[in-house]
């Protein structure tokens, strides 16, 4: 596709003028100049707090606890596998490598898998599907399978 000559090659501009409130990154207000408007235009950015990007719902794992599942990666969890309902866990036996939740990122699934046979004590505070997670969050704690050595 070709433009004319006048408008593909004209830039335009943005400047951040003033700083009005710097709360980063709760918040920042302040005043804005372009070249596509011959007003100032004032701004406004908060954080999120969507349950949907708020990780401090979230409980981190601890990484030198192998009681603790956690995340490997960052993404949104699609899937979780150890959950009847949203605030009542299944006391639900998994075997090395079953699947725990399952994280969509950048198009493309992962599964959290579990380390070994064991059954899962709880899962992590505020999983919830479509919610997205962070690295390192805890995903599940679990407790060893009992062997009867009879």
């Amino acid at each position: 596709m070709s433009f004319p000559a006048s408008r593909s090659s004209k830039k335009h501009f943005l400047t951040l003028t003033s700083i009005a409130h710097n709360a980063f990154p709760e918040r920042l207000d302040g005043i804005l100049e372009s070249t596509l408007s011959p007003a100032p235009l004032t701004f406004s950015l908060s954080q999120s707090t969507s349950p949907i990007t708020n990780s401090k719902g979230f409980e981190p794992a601890d990484p030198s606890n192998p009681l603790q599942v956690a995340t490997s990666l960052s993404g949104k969890i699609t899937e979780i596998h150890s959950t009847s309902t949203a605030t009542e866990v299944k006391v639900r036996q998994v075997k090395k490598n079953d699947t725990v939740i399952v994280l969509s990122v950048m198009k493309m699934e992962t599964a959290v898998l579990a380390p070994r046979d064991d059954v899962i004590e709880r899962v992590g505070k505020g999983l919830r599907v479509v919610f997205i997670i962070i690295e390192g969050m805890l995903v599940c704690v679990v407790m060893p399978v009992e062997t009867n050595r009879l």
